[in-house]
This record gives C-alpha cells, structure tokens and sequence, in this order.
C-alpha cells in the first residue's frame, strides 16, 4: 500500500509541475504582448528568439513587431527584451527599421569590421575603423539580405547587406 501511495505522489508532483510550465509559458507569452504593446507596437510580436545577452540566457531575447506599415520611415520596431534581473541593457532597447525582417538571428561569434556599420541616428557617421564586433549581433536578414545591429557605446549600429 506504501508503494502505491509514492507513485500517487510522484504523480501528482509531475502534474504539477507540468501545469506550472504550462502556466509559466502562457505567462511569457501574455509578458511579450505587454512588452510589444509597451514599446510601441500595433501588431503582436514576432519570431522571438531567446538568448540575446548569451546563449543560455532565457530570460532575455528579441522580437520584431509593426510599428505602422503606412509610416514613411521607422515602421517596424525590434525590441530586445531583458527580464534579467542584474542585467542591463547599454543601448534603447527598441530599434526602429524601415524593413520588415525576413528572421531574427542572434549572431555571437562573428567578428565584423564595425566600420562596417553606420550610427542609427546618424547615418553618415561609420563605426570606427580597426574595431570589430564582439558580443551580440541582432541579424535580420535570409538569403543574403538584411540588417545586422550591434550596441556600440551606448548607441545602436546598423549594417545593411545584399
């Protein structure tokens, strides 16, 4: 009879926990649609990818969302989203792009010239020659064309390639 009574046990505790996880992913989930409409966004968020500070971080990531697909420019947002507790963010943690992105990559070892890129706010301004990327790298590009964005001293560095 103690037997049964374990395994009546360990049962429940494993329902339980699944109903947790169940219930944390809705939470997550429903915290995307707060974190997009907080920042900005007219639509749901879009192709998340977890892991943006590093790899095995879950509780930080990216997203893209429409912004207004009839503005001139700044249409669609890419936020980056940080529920880390320690962790801060050194650049705004909303990007604003002109193009929709095909899919959202975090990249971690590339090594790209930032002279490269150009200052989001101002776009004549180049990165600076001799320096390259290290840390994350938002790419929002397939098929060999796309963006790719770097936090640069407090400032969001943007590289278009085709």
């Amino acid at each position: 009879m103690q037997l049964d009574h374990r395994v009546t046990v360990a049962f429940l505790a494993i329902v339980q926990s699944f109903v947790l996880l169940c219930d944390s992913g809705h939470s997550a989930e429903k915290s995307l649609a707060s974190v997009a409409k907080e920042n900005g966004c007219k639509g749901e968020p879009t192709g998340y990818v977890s892991g943006y500070l590093s790899g095995e971080d879950k509780s930080t990531g990216v997203f893209w969302c429409v912004r207004d697909l009839d503005a001139e420019k700044d249409r669609i947002l890419i936020v980056v989203v940080n529920r880390h507790p320690h962790g801060t963010l050194k650049c705004p943690n909303v990007l604003r792009s002109i193009n929709q992105p095909q899919k959202l990559t975090i990249l971690r070892d590339e090594k790209i010239p930032l002279s490269w890129f150009v200052v989001r706010d101002k776009p004549s301004q180049t990165g600076p020659a001799g320096r390259y990327t290290s840390g994350p790298v938002i790419d929002t590009g397939d098929d060999g064309v796309g963006e790719q964005w770097f936090c640069y001293k407090g400032a969001w560095l943007v590289r278009v390639y085709h």
